[in-house]
Parts: structure tokens; sequence; C-alpha cells
């Protein structure tokens, strides 16, 4: 099992890494909510855009 340390201000907080879905219930979700890659992608950059405008949120995103 991996965990990873992500620190916030004076806050840590420790992450299990998650297994991703199976092909299979990745294609399932998104036949039953309508997505494709361009639609993802496109709410991943609406997202990071709102974050950005979030005061009491860290502005950088980490990798894990």
């Amino acid at each position: 099992m991996k965990l990873h340390l992500l620190s916030i201000g004076r806050y840590d907080m420790s992450l299990q890494a998650i297994e991703p879905p199976s092909k299979e219930l990745l294609e399932k979700v998104r036949s039953e909510f309508g997505l494709n890659e361009e639609r993802v992608k496109e709410a991943i950059e609406l997202l990071k855009d709102w974050i950005q405008l979030q005061p009491h949120l860290p502005k950088e995103i980490g990798t894990f």
C-alpha cells in the first residue's frame, strides 16, 4: 500500500493511493453520464479555473 503525504499550510494529511477504475466501469460511467474525453478535459479545466478564484484554497495543485 502506497502512502503519500499532503501538506497544506500547517495541516498534514496522509493519503492512500487509489486504484483507477476498471475499463468496464469507466465505460459504464461515461455512457450513463454522456461523457467523452473532450468533456472530461473541459470539466477539469473549468475546475482548475474555479479553484484559482477561491481565496481559501491553495493555488498550486500538487502531483502524487
